[in-house]
C-alpha cells in the first residue's frame, strides 16, 4: 500500500510540476483522470471488488493525507479532491465490479469531482449572486435555460471519453504502457521550485485570489453588479467583499493549522490513524526520492 501511495505520490508531483510549469489550463482535469488510470493500473492484486474498492480509497485517503504535510502550499484543496476522488472510484468498483465496464463506471465518476470543486469554490466566494449572474449572462448570450448546463455536460463527456479511451489503450497495452507514462514524467526532471513551495500561506492566497480564471470572474461578476445594480458604488463594494472572500478562503485553504487538525482527528479512529502513519511515511519516502 505504501509503495502504490509513494508511486501516485511522485506522479502527481511530476505532472502537476509540468502542467503548471508549462501554464496549461485544466490542470485539476488531466491531474483527476491520472489518478484514475493509477488506481486501474493498481488494482490487479485485489481478489474482490470490495479489496478493490477498498485499496483505491485507502491510497488515496494515504495521498490526500499527505497534502497536508506540505510546508506552505495549497492543503485542504488537494486533500479534498484526491480523498473524493478516490472514493467516487471506489463506489464505481462496488457497484460494477473490477472487470472493464466496472473501471468505466469508476472513472466517470471519478471524473465529476473537477466539476464539482470549482463550482463549489465560485459559490462559496459569489454566493447566490453566482446563480443570479448565470442567469443574466445566459439570456445576453441568448442560451436556452439551460444552456450553461449543458456546456458542463459535453465537456463532462468529452472528459469520461477520453478517459475510457486510455483505460482501452491499457487494457490492451497492458501496465507496461503506464509504467512507460511514469518514467517519462519522472525523466523530465521538473520540479517546483523550493522558492515556490516555502511561499507564506499569505502570498500564496494572494497569488491564488489574483489567479487568470478569478480576474476573469471578477470582471464577469463586476460587469453583471454594474447594470444589475446600477450603482458603482455598489459594485465596488460587491467587487471587494469577493475578493475579501476569496482570499479568507484560500488563506484557510494553505493555513498550516490544517496538518495539525487531522492529526488530531486521525487520532481519534485507530483505522484513520493508521492512514495517518502510513502517509506519514509516504511522505518521507518522497523526500528522499526528490533529494
Amino acid at each position: 500500500m505504501i509503495e502504490k501511495a509513494l508511486n501516485l505520490s511522485i506522479i502527481e508531483v511530476f505532472l502537476g510540476s509540468i502542467l503548471h510549469g508549462l501554464q496549461i489550463p485544466f490542470a485539476g482535469h488531466f491531474l483527476s483522470v491520472n489518478q484514475g488510470l493509477f488506481l486501474y493500473i493498481n488494482n490487479d492484486e485485489a481478489n474482490s471488488k470490495f479489496q478493490s474498492a477498498k485499496m483505491s480509497f485507502e491510497i488515496s485517503m494515504i495521498v490526500a493525507i499527505m497534502k497536508s504535510f506540505s510546508p506552505a502550499g495549497r492543503r485542504l484543496g488537494p486533500m479534498i479532491s484526491i480523498s473524493a476522488q478516490g472514493f467516487l472510484y471506489a463506489i464505481g468498483t462496488l457497484i460494477l465490479g473490477r472487470n472493464f465496464i466496472g473501471q468505466v463506471l469508476s472513472i466517470a465518476l471519478l471524473s465529476i469531482w473537477s466539476f464539482i470543486q470549482p463550482l463549489v469554490t465560485f459559490f462559496l466566494i459569489y454566493g447566490s449572486d453566482l446563480i443570479k449572474a448565470l442567469s443574466y449572462y445566459q439570456e445576453k448570450l441568448n442560451l436556452p435555460k439551460t444552456g450553461f448546463l449543458y456546456i458542463v455536460l459535453w465537456a463532462y463527456l468529452l472528459k469520461v471519453i477520453l478517459a475510457t479511451l486510455c483505460l482501452f489503450l491499457l487494457k490492451i497495452k497492458g501496465t507496461e504502457l503506464f509504467f512507460r507514462y511514469e518514467k517519462f514524467l519522472t525523466s523530465i526532471k521538473l520540479i517546483p521550485k523550493k522558492d515556490s513551495q516555502k511561499l507564506h500561506p499569505l502570498k500564496g492566497a494572494l497569488k491564488d485570489t489574483l489567479r487568470p480564471s478569478l480576474l476573469l470572474s471578477y470582471f464577469l461578476m463586476g460587469t453583471f453588479f454594474y447594470f444589475h445594480q446600477k450603482d458603482f458604488a455598489i459594485t465596488l463594494w460587491l467587487i471587494l467583499r469577493s475578493l475579501s472572500i476569496a482570499f479568507v478562503l484560500f488563506f484557510c485553504l494553505r493555513s498550516p493549522l490544517i496538518s495539525e487538525k487531522i492529526e488530531m482527528l486521525a487520532k481519534k479512529n485507530q483505522y484513520l490513524y493508521s492512514l495517518y502513519q502510513k502517509a506519514n511515511t509516504v511522505s518521507r519516502r518522497l523526500k528522499e526520492e526528490l533529494g
